[in-house]
């Protein structure tokens, strides 16, 4: 079993078209596994509960049994990959809610969301810690739970950030250094980090979510420019 996961895990990494979290890889090759140990054993059971499909088939009863063969390992395999899929797109509707309208979450429930979103993707910063540098290469975007961020250029602070507001998008998006520093001005402040993969399939699967983060960015260019 061991070895036949870790065979699996080798394949749904090398050739699964998007990026993936190791733990959702190892998760779906590890039911493929026992879904295939599973069915060798059923499936004998089924041909000898069904001995006559031999006179259906005469002289293509083995060919028929192959194709069936076949036919069940392609299904176990792409219920695998269906499980790594559901897995990942799990984490992106998690992602959703921080773009959802205020109006559209209760008090309440936004405040369990955001703190279930903390464990999982949070870290709590203190003042004058540094979240990202001028010049670094990053690939996140980030969301001010509680707190208060300077981006910073030159000595100079281009934006105060503000809990509920995120930042960091333009390196995300045009995937290029960071032409600024952020920089925690409050005693502290609780961040969310998203990585480009979840954004990406959140704003193609998503085009309400990718409409309010085009309007943000564009009403913040606006009111740079002015």
């Amino acid at each position: 079993l061991g070895l036949t996961t870790l065979l699996i895990s080798v394949f749904y990494f090398v050739f699964f078209p998007a990026r993936l979290y190791i733990k959702h890889i190892l998760i779906g090759a590890l039911f493929t596994a026992i879904l295939w140990l599973l069915m060798r054993p059923a499936f004998t059971l089924f041909l000898s509960m069904n001995e006559s499909y031999g006179s259906v088939f005469g002289s293509m009863k083995n060919l028929f049994i192959s194709i069936t063969w076949l036919y069940v390992n392609f299904a176990v395999f792409l219920l695998g990959t269906e499980l790594i899929a559901t897995l990942r797109k799990k984490d992106v509707l998690l992602l959703k809610g921080l773009f959802d309208e205020p109006s559209e979450q209760s008090i309440a429930t936004q405040s369990h969301y955001v703190k279930k979103l903390m464990q999982r993707y949070g870290k709590v910063y203190e003042k004058d810690d540094i979240i990202f540098k001028h010049g670094e290469a990053t690939s996140h975007l980030y969301y001010l739970v509680t707190g208060e961020v300077e981006i910073i250029k030159n000595n100079k602070i281009l934006r105060m950030v503000h809990g509920g507001e995120y930042f960091g998008e333009m390196a995300m998006l045009t995937n290029t250094p960071t032409i600024a520093e952020a920089k925690v001005s409050s005693i502290n402040a609780e961040v969310i980090t998203m990585d480009t993969d979840n954004i990406e399939t959140l704003l193609l699967d998503e085009p309400k979510v990718a409409m309010r983060f085009l309007r943000k960015m564009a009403a913040r260019l606006q009111q740079q420019d002015e």
